[in-house]
């Protein structure tokens, strides 16, 4: 049971709704404290996880670029035997 204070001002509805609206300021305060601490630290974790992304999609561009200018050595080496080797079979064939 609760007791009534002898000097607490009459229960009306403005009282009420003064006091709701000052609960519901008080809770949207919170709420909107709490959310911009969370999309901040959200922000923080997920640029964190885009930076090591970033990192790991660099090195395997690195890796990717490698390959391919090996691969056009690797292509030139070859045009550049078999022309040779043309050359040659053409040299030897020519004398035998």
């Amino acid at each position: 049971m609760i007791k009534k204070a002898e000097s607490a001002m009459p229960v009306t509805v403005e009282t009420i709704d003064k006091r709701l609206n000052s609960l519901r300021k008080d809770v949207t305060d919170q709420l909107d404290k709490k959310l911009s601490l969370l999309k901040e630290e959200l922000l923080e974790v997920f640029t964190s996880y885009r930076d090591e992304i970033l990192t790991v999609i660099d090195r395997q561009m690195g890796i990717l670029e490698q390959i391919r200018e090996d691969q056009l050595f690797i292509k030139h080496d070859v045009k550049d035997h078999d022309s040779r080797i043309i050359k040659l079979e053409k040299t030897v064939f020519k004398h035998a």
